[in-house]
């Protein structure tokens, strides 16, 4: 049995990049072998394996069954994957196997789809998207053209769901937003599958980001500021034109129900939370309430840090912002401190009966509004 180190890991170590995680090819064996010695199969339709111990991935060879040399059986595997910056192996003994011209493509910072195989997977066209952005490299030409042709064809929208979360979101919290959003576009997979962005770049917005640059400031800003991957996916939302009504995107998107939340909440409150003080007290209300600011899942917090990111975007004022969100802190833990039980107290030594249920609810919210409105 001899084993490869193959894609990204390869890429990155001769880019002088620390990678994320390694992928194993390995020759000379066969499935049933491999779990007998305590390797566990993953995933469908490839043959792929966890090891035992370190939990790496390791791979049998792609390609027809037939006996071939060991060379013409790592090839042939290489041959099957995205990129030809992605399709290169390093043996054992350090020799690197690069069929398909993989270095020249990194010593000249462009992608290049490895072969006709590409397109057995749509979900490589976001992938082009991630990488772009992420490596700061151009897309060849005839890998555009490609990549384009599968989104015209509809081959994006028979993705499972969650592939297609999975490469936004990873490119979400990469170095360059502006360059993703510009291979969004490029690519036409906004034009396919995020028609709400591509309107955002054809008319713009009226929201809380008005023009694709801002949002792709408030992106960068959410990475300068560390916002984690709910509070970016949130941001880009905004950018897309979602609502908080309609979840159709994020459903279609496969986002999981935090991201989606959290970018309903900032459609709804971003508003008011930013004006602050100069708020009407029950519209404040309303705003922490929908930020769940009086439960135990509040994301006042995190709504605050994504407006902050947008602010910086449309440079405003940014000591301005730095009072609207310490008054809004200080109005939530205000509300916060009026409870039910306090509300019940003050009837205690009167004549008149305590509230309970909707009238409890209802005098509860108005003296959290009060309190609000007392700090104003």
């Amino acid at each position: 049995m001899r084993r490869y180190l193959t894609g990204g890991a390869v890429r990155d170590q001769l880019l002088g990049r620390a990678a994320a995680d390694r992928d194993w090819l390995l020759t000379g064996t066969n499935a049933a072998a491999l779990e007998s010695a305590g390797y566990r199969p993953v995933g469908k339709g490839f043959t792929a394996f966890l090891h035992p111990h370190s939990n790496e991935e390791y791979a049998l060879p792609r390609g027809p069954a037939e006996v071939r040399g060991e060379l013409e059986t790592v090839t042939a595997d290489l041959a099957r994957r995205d990129l030809t910056v992605n399709s290169m192996a390093l043996s054992e003994s350090g020799e690197l196997i690069d069929p398909f011209g993989g270095v020249q493509d990194l010593n000249d910072r462009v992608l290049r789809h490895t072969s006709s195989y590409f397109s057995d997977d749509a979900v490589r066209v976001l992938r082009v998207a991630r990488l772009s952005a992420k490596l700061d490299f151009t897309i060849a030409a005839e890998t555009l053209e490609l990549c384009q042709q599968l989104c015209e064809q509809g081959q994006l929208h028979a993705l499972p769901s969650e592939r297609i979360a999975q490469e936004l979101l990873r490119a979400l919290c990469g170095p360059n937003p502006a360059r993703f959003l510009d291979s969004l576009k490029q690519l036409g997979i906004a034009k396919h599958l995020l028609p709400e962005l591509n309107n955002f770049f054809l008319n713009q917005g009226d929201g809380l980001l008005r023009r694709p640059e801002q949002l792709a400031c408030a992106l960068r800003a959410a990475a300068t500021q560390g916002l984690n991957e709910i509070q970016r996916y949130a941001l880009f939302a905004q950018g897309a034109g979602a609502t908080a009504v309609d979840a159709s995107m994020h459903k279609r998107l496969g986002v999981p129900n935090a991201h989606m939340r959290l970018a309903q909440s900032l459609c709804v409150t971003h508003a008011v939370l930013r004006r602050g003080r100069s708020s009407p007290a029950e519209e404040f209300y309303t705003a922490l309430h929908r930020a769940g600011v009086f439960s135990t899942d509040s994301s006042l917090a995190a709504l605050l840090e994504c407006i902050a990111a947008c602010d910086i975007s449309s440079q405003a004022n940014s000591e301005n912002w730095a009072d609207s969100a310490d008054w809004a802190h200080a109005a939530a833990r205000a509300a916060v401190a009026v409870t039910s039980a306090k509300v019940v107290n003050k009837y205690a030594h009167s004549n008149l009966p305590a509230p309970s249920g909707q009238a409890l609810g209802d005098a509860l919210r108005a003296e959290r509004t009060a309190a609000i409105a007392a700090l104003a």
